[in-house]
């Protein structure tokens, strides 16, 4: 099937803006992502003590990352440290590691070493930043990028970082004060105009957000995401043309990309294309199996379709995805009931309850004895 079929409407309207903006925004999660924004990278570690030992560690470390084994590569820089305790560069590669290992915490434990050692790194400033901001703790993270550019201004990837914090803080016109400072130094950056163009979609100018990822979309015509967040823009001004289009070409440049078959099913939905809706959701999975968000997609709208099983299915991945969502549990207890596999039902309103879902012991309740 033709992509550009995927789209095709049972009935021809467009999708207004009283779906709200905020609604897009939840619905697909677009927000500049740090890991877009602010990408790791390894400090050259040295040994400054020239110590045979020392030097064979850190010969042997980068080795290991290298080859992308994470845990060897730890133990050596953590063996390498006790011999240097006072090189900033084992520390960052401690942080480092642990960043790849997704320990943000300790990574940025790691990193405030590296700082103290060499305050005068910019790059290490940046790194704390990252590895804050990935553990949400975002006013030191802001602390450490503003300390990145103080002693770089010219370090893109910081300005980004620091625009990404700004933006989950919902401070906007912050947020768009740094992306257009990266685009006064390069104005070719792609993923600095994209930012642009979300933060002012956030915002509500959405004719300036179009403008913006327009000229995103010319600085990197395969960037899959500037796609994505065009159409969700051409939603908001109630072009479903235009969204259709850039939907379409997203899904082209990123088949494996669910947030574009995701957003597809909502709008499918909307429009009444059940079928049409459903197709979309299931791509959606099969590109990322562990997305809550197109699993109850999948879930809600098989369960409403009749389509229990399915259901049950989709729900009991739910559980197994966030086994302490209340919800996920409820949901798969009313797909249950209506399967007649009350006592599974039961069960799965029993833990709904104990979650806090308040309508989940009147449910269980109204099971037939």
């Amino acid at each position: 099937m033709a992509i550009q079929s995927w789209f095709q409407p049972r009935h021809r309207r467009l999708i207004g803006r009283s779906l709200g903006l905020l609604v897009w925004f939840g619905a697909i999660g677009l927000a500049p992502e740090l890991a877009q924004a602010s990408p790791l990278t390894l400090a050259q570690v040295s040994n400054s003590s020239n110590n045979p030992q020392l030097q064979d560690l850190i010969e042997r470390g980068e080795q290991f990352v290298q080859r992308r084994d994470w845990e060897s590569a730890l133990v050596i820089y953590e063996r390498a440290a006790q011999l240097d305790r006072d090189n900033a560069r084992i520390y960052s590669g401690i942080g480092y590691v642990q960043a790849m290992r997704g320990n943000f915490a300790e990574a940025a434990r790691a990193y405030q070493q590296a700082t103290v050692l060499d305050p005068r790194n910019a790059e290490f400033f940046y790194a704390l930043g990252f590895s804050l901001a990935n553990t949400n703790d975002l006013e030191p993270a802001l602390a450490a990028y503003y300390r990145a550019v103080q002693l770089d201004e010219r370090h893109l990837n910081a300005h980004l970082g620091l625009g990404a914090v700004l933006y989950r803080q919902a401070n906007y016109s912050g947020a768009l004060q740094a992306y257009r400072q990266v685009l006064n130094l390069d104005p070719r950056n792609a993923t600095a105009q994209e930012f642009v163009g979300l933060t002012l979609l956030k915002t509500g100018e959405v004719q300036q957000a179009i403008a913006a990822l327009q000229a995103a979309q010319k600085l990197n015509p395969r960037r899959d995401s500037t796609y994505v967040s065009l159409g969700v823009a051409w939603l908001a001004a109630g072009n479903s043309t235009e969204a259709t289009a850039a939907f379409a070409q997203a899904a082209r440049l990123n088949p494996r990309n669910p947030t574009v078959h995701l957003q597809i099913g909502k709008i499918l939905r909307e429009q009444g294309d059940i079928p049409g809706a459903l197709a979309a959701y299931q791509r959606a999975v099969s590109a990322d199996g562990d997305s809550y968000e197109a699993q109850e997609a999948l879930a809600d709208l098989s369960l409403e379709s009749g389509d229990v099983l399915v259901a049950i299915i989709g729900y009991r991945r739910l559980v197994e995805l966030q086994p302490n969502t209340g919800m996920a549990h409820f949901k798969l207890g009313r797909a249950l009931a209506k399967q007649g596999r009350n006592f599974e039902a039961r069960e799965a309103f029993d833990r709904a309850a104990a979650l806090g879902v308040p309508d989940a012991i009147a449910a269980r309740d109204a099971l037939p004895k």
